[in-house]
């Protein structure tokens, strides 16, 4: 599998090599590149298939957010499951979007952009936080206490999840900020509730390939709404720093809060080469 992922990555770099006219130069921009993988064996039924094609598509792409980040609600989904235990829920398959669609209809209605799903575990009257569309899902909670210690919360990779590169990346990078608790941990929605409540929700956030951070400001349910917070001037605060200082550790102690425009600008500084990561793959000409 090992020699397989290096010689699939050196056929990447060629591309990119043959494809160098599409690659744009300003930030913001970039080439989308995605492997994919179908089954090419001559037979209809179902059942495994004994051929396959790995390919990989090249795609220029402009800024997801022209403007700057630009908030979402989401519709909470409590009905409807995504995925399932001992099911398919952390492959990237087109399967897993199949039960997405009607839900997605339904938030519309709403003026919701994506959903959140949430499953009755029926250990909570909440049922337990899952993931939101194709994105994954970040809560930054302020605990109760004397201490108010910030956690970043997202679910586990417990096979219900999509262990998205983009959610490891920040998993990460908030580490490395020093300043906040970070959890993989279950999170039930009437946890989300009651830090709403007592003002402790302090953002949410998704996270993706093309999105990267995708701020939330509603959680927007049948009959009732969570409203998050989201301030605009912190994160273009975030956003206009010098490249290669939102990742300092402690560096927000006199900054003003938004993890989303931070996370933002660190992932920028990663994906343009503005510092040295472990995480990039330089092509030579």
């Amino acid at each position: 599998m090992f020699v397989l992922q290096v010689e699939l990555l050196e056929c990447i770099k060629e591309l990119v090599r043959v494809e160098r006219d599409w690659v744009p130069d300003a930030e913001g921009f970039s080439v989308y590149i995605r492997p994919t993988m179908i089954g090419t064996h001559p037979f209809l039924g179902v059942g495994p298939t004994r051929e396959a094609m790995l390919y990989v598509i090249l795609s220029p792409v402009g800024p997801y957010f022209p403007s700057g980040l630009k908030p979402i609600k989401l519709y909470v989904e409590t009905e409807n499951v995504r995925a399932f235990s001992g099911g398919v829920g952390n492959y990237k398959i087109g399967g897993n979007y199949a039960p997405t669609i009607l839900p997605q209809l339904r938030g519309s209605h709403l003026g919701c952009s994506q959903v959140l799903f949430v499953m009755q575990d029926g250990k909570s009257k909440g049922g337990l936080v899952g993931e939101s569309g194709s994105m994954n899902i970040f809560f930054l909670i302020r605990q109760e206490g004397e201490s108010g210690e910030l956690e970043l919360v997202t679910p586990p990779l417990d096979g219900l999840i999509l262990p998205g590169v983009t959610r490891d990346t920040v998993l990460k990078l908030a580490r490395g900020f020093g300043d906040m608790k970070v959890s993989e941990r279950p999170l039930h929605f009437d946890e989300v509730e009651r830090a709403s409540e007592s003002g402790r929700l302090l953002e949410v956030f998704g996270t993706g390939t093309a999105c990267m951070i995708q701020p939330v400001v509603g959680l927007v349910m049948k009959d009732s709404e969570i409203t998050v917070p989201f301030d605009g001037d912190a994160a273009k605060h975030w956003l206009a720093k010098a490249p290669g200082t939102a990742a300092l550790p402690n560096s927000s102690s006199d900054e003003p809060l938004s993890l989303c425009g931070r996370l933002s600008r660190a992932l920028l500084d990663v994906q343009y080469g503005h510092v040295d990561s472990e995480w990039s793959v330089v092509i030579e000409p």
